[in-house]
């Protein structure tokens, strides 16, 4: 859904950039709108600019559990521009040749060629007339998808330009007559196969990113399956020469039906192509797609996740990085040791999941229609969810992620509806406003019904809890329960380590830093003993100073600070230290309404003990 359309006019006009600070300040009020405890946002997508990117690390440093990643369908994209800038596909001419094709068959504006093409296509495939795909020069991979589309078409092609039909045709135009002669090239047709061949299964993975589908535990086997369709290609003794020399000279060395196999030394493609997938591999094959990946219940990818996963130890290191992200709101968990025994909890399960031993023998479930098709997200909330808590909580959270921003995307479109070329001079305001009631249009009338059925007088069987439940108190008041204290927000739990932790640094001046250093001593307060009475002190939650030479100071602010801009000078800096911030901040008890835990080193609990307080 359409959340918001921001205007940077203003912003630019004052000489400011869209930097990855000012994007991490659109995106953090909203994320603390909807998960305060941080405990439900697993993953954000950006695209791979370096401002989109340092937002996401922004973002990771208020929200720990984050895993920032590139959206699949942006990296794949590359991918396949790099594919298409080979040279023997380039000097080959491949895609201006499809694009002929379809210019000629299918586009429709040669209207003979068109109709013959559309005829034959009907017989070919039991009525229904399969077209030629357009190609789209913004995405490389349409000009792939409009080759796999004429090689599942060649039948058509070759009955239409071998027909009666189309040798009484008259005075064609040039480029007609070159689409029909690279239909009747049997070479071309060898080049399109082989190519297709190469990459098939990158383009079911790009089909997928796609989707808008939760496919994230099909990511790493699809690209596993990529490369190692590559190398046995490279490695067989059939295929067809691709050589930058010209058509003309083009050989046949085996007499078999798509000729020899092309390999690095006759410059050939499937050497560059695995090339071209390495480079963008990093940012394919991350710990939270490994984590889904051997999670996955298709039972191709369960057997192919365990045969990889033994004695692997860096992509376990990878998936238990995940895990521990994945758990690390548990912030007294981590103290106390409970998230490595979750840990360790979770690879026993994850073990009996690919054995199906244990909580898993369960013949019957694997039998589901969900564990076929693959839908591993629905099948983990039905079955691992209830008998495996550590894994079947991991698995639901991971398989059940998309795999880029494309839906989001897409959103534009509503957009585009609302500001066409009629109406290109709307202002912001108001093309926010018609894009949102245009994109919730579905949303509200859910909304409708359910507001219906929260209604007191609501007599259906399918009648809720509402809003006019929640103001009556029904005298909870009178049982000593301070309905006020129940209502206040309950604050993410925090813990703060009474020591510099080794990835502060102070002399670091970038946006990441800064950010770390407000999440972990923003809103602490302490007591300042050098003025009678003592005064508790808060520490700034938005604002640093940076002092040359010495780095990051905390700002503090007084009981009396408003933070309206005005009285910016009433604020004092500390020096964040061992023996200045850090130990002004653990002498002094902080707020229940901090829900913040302080341990020192060795994990000596300070705080977060009230059961023995209330003891003595």
């Amino acid at each position: 859904m359409l959340v918001d359309i921001v205007d940077c006019t203003s912003r630019l006009l004052e000489g400011h950039k869209k930097d990855g600070t000012f994007i991490s300040s659109l995106f953090l009020p909203l994320l603390d709108r909807l998960d305060r405890l941080k405990e439900r946002t697993d993953v954000v997508f950006f695209d791979g600019g370096s401002n989109f990117q340092l937002a996401g690390r922004i973002m990771q440093a208020v929200y720990p559990r984050i895993t920032v990643l590139h959206g699949l369908e942006h990296v794949l994209s590359l991918v396949f521009e790099d594919i298409a800038k080979i040279e023997v596909v380039k000097v080959k001419l491949l895609t201006l040749q499809v694009k002929r094709l379809y210019r000629c068959f299918g586009s429709g504006s040669n209207h003979k060629p068109y109709a013959f093409f559309i005829g034959h296509s009907k017989q070919y495939n039991k009525g229904r007339a399969v077209g030629l795909l357009r190609t789209t020069e913004t995405r490389f991979a349409s000009f792939f998808y409009s080759m796999h589309r004429a090689l599942r078409c060649r039948g058509a092609l070759e009955a239409t330009v071998h027909s009666v039909a189309w040798k009484d045709l008259k005075r064609q135009k040039p480029f007609i007559n070159r689409a029909a002669a690279d239909v009747k090239d049997e070479m071309f047709w060898k080049r399109i196969f082989f190519l297709l061949r190469a990459i098939y299964p990158l383009l079911k993975l790009l089909r997928m990113a796609d989707s808008n589908k939760p496919n994230m535990d099909k990511v790493c086997y699809y690209l596993h399956l990529t490369r190692e369709h590559l190398e046995s290609d490279d490695e067989s003794d059939d295929g067809a020469d691709f050589t930058v020399e010209e058509q003309e000279l083009d050989i046949y060395t085996v007499d078999d039906e798509w000729g020899t196999l092309v390999t690095e030394e006759s410059k050939g493609i499937f050497k560059p192509i695995i090339d071209a997938i390495a480079k963008r591999t990093p940012k394919i094959l991350h710990d939270f797609a490994y984590t889904a990946y051997v999670c996955s219940v298709r039972p191709d990818i369960v057997q192919d996740a365990k045969r990889r996963l033994e004695g692997n130890g860096v992509v376990r290191n990878e998936i238990e990085n995940c895990v521990r992200r994945l758990l690390c709101h548990n912030v007294d968990g981590d103290v106390d040791g409970t998230i490595d025994v979750q840990v360790d909890q979770f690879w026993d399960e994850l073990k009996h999941f690919q054995n199906r031993t244990g909580m898993f023998n369960r013949q019957t479930w694997f039998n589901s229609p969900d564990c076929i098709a693959g839908n591993s997200a629905k099948w983990h909330d039905k079955y691992s969810r209830h008998h495996a808590p550590v894994f079947g909580y991991i698995a639901c959270r991971v398989t059940s992620k998309i795999t880029g921003s494309g839906g989001a995307e897409r959103g534009w479109a509503d957009t585009k509806m609302i500001k066409t070329g009629k109406r290109s001079h709307l202002s912001s305001d108001k093309v926010l406003k018609q894009c949102t009631l245009y994109t919730a249009s579905n949303i509200r009338r859910a909304q409708i019904t359910r507001t219906e059925l929260e209604k007191s007088d609501c007599l259906s069987k399918d009648a809720c809890w509402g809003d006019e439940d929640e103001q009556f108190e029904l005298g909870l008041l009178k049982w000593g329960v301070d309905v006020e204290e129940l209502k206040k927000p309950v604050g993410p739990r925090r813990l703060f380590k009474c020591w510099v932790e080794d990835w502060e640094n102070v002399m670091d001046n970038g946006a990441v830093m800064r950010t770390r250093l407000l999440s972990k001593y923003g809103g602490m307060v302490f007591d300042d003993i050098d003025v009678d009475p003592v005064v508790r002190m808060r520490v700034s939650s938005t604002k640093l100073k940076w002092i040359k030479r010495e780095g990051w100071h905390a700002m503090t602010e007084p009981p009396h600070y408003v933070g309206d801009g005005d009285d910016d000078d009433k604020l004092e800096s500390l020096a964040i230290t061992d023996k200045v911030l850090i130990e002004l901040i653990n002498n002094t008890k902080q707020p229940e309404v901090l829900n913040v835990r302080i341990v020192k080193k060795g994990d000596e609990e300070v705080e977060g003990k009230e059961d023995e307080e209330d003891e003595h």
